[in-house]
C-alpha cells in the first residue's frame, strides 16, 4: 500500500498535531468558511449515509439499486475501484495533472452546494468517518437539508441517516 496519497489526504483534511492526531482548534472566518489549525478553510457540509460497506462490490450493487429505489442519478464521478488502493480516478485522468499522482482521489462536498445523486466514497477523506470502508451517499448540501432529505430517504432506506462533516475547501498543493 503507498502511504503518499493517505498522507495528502490527511494532509489536505487537517493539521496533524506533534502526537500524530488530528487537532480540532477551530478559527471562523468572515467568508462562511472555517480554519482548522492553519490547515486552510473548510466548510460544513451535509452528507445522506446509505450504507457502507468494506466491500466494494457490496457498495456498487447497493448504489446502483438505491439510485433507483430513490429515482436520483448514479454519479460515482468517473473514479474507478483498484484493488491496491481504493478508489481513484485512472492514471490518465491522474496524470493531468502533476499535483495528484495515482491514486488520486479528493473528498466528495468541494464546491458542490446542493445535489441529490448515489456516489460511493472513501470514508478516508472524511474526519469523522472510520477509516475503509466504501460509503455509499445519496447527497451533499447544507447540513440542515440534508437531514431533512434523510427523513424522505428513509422512507425506502429505513438505515439513511444524516452526517454532517468538515469538508476541505483550501488548496491542495
Amino acid at each position: 500500500m503507498q502511504t503518499l496519497p493517505i498522507l495528502l489526504t490527511v494532509v489536505a483534511l487537517g493539521a496533524l498535531t506533534p502526537s500524530g492526531a488530528l487537532s480540532q482548534e477551530r478559527v471562523d472566518n468572515s467568508d462562511g468558511t472555517y480554519t482548522i489549525d492553519g490547515a486552510g478553510p473548510f466548510v460544513p457540509m451535509g452528507f445522506v449515509v446509505l450504507r457502507s460497506t468494506r466491500d466494494y462490490a457490496d457498495a456498487l450493487r447497493f448504489a446502483k439499486r438505491a439510485s433507483r429505489w430513490l429515482d436520483v442519478p448514479l454519479d460515482l464521478r468517473g473514479l474507478i475501484h483498484d484493488p491496491e488502493h481504493g478508489l481513484t480516478w485512472s492514471r490518465e485522468s491522474c496524470a493531468e495533472d502533476p499535483l495528484y499522482p495515482y491514486p488520486c482521489y479528493t473528498a466528495r462536498g468541494r464546491w458542490e452546494g446542493t445535489k441529490h445523486y448515489v456516489s460511493i466514497e472513501r470514508s478516508d477523506a472524511y474526519r469523522s468517518m472510520r477509516p475503509g470502508f466504501f460509503v455509499v451517499i445519496a447527497a451533499t448540501g447544507e447540513p440542515k437539508e440534508m437531514q431533512a432529505f434523510a427523513v424522505s430517504v428513509r422512507k425506502k432506506i429505513p438505515d439513511a441517516y444524516a452526517k454532517a462533516e468538515d469538508v476541505y475547501h483550501g488548496c491542495l498543493h
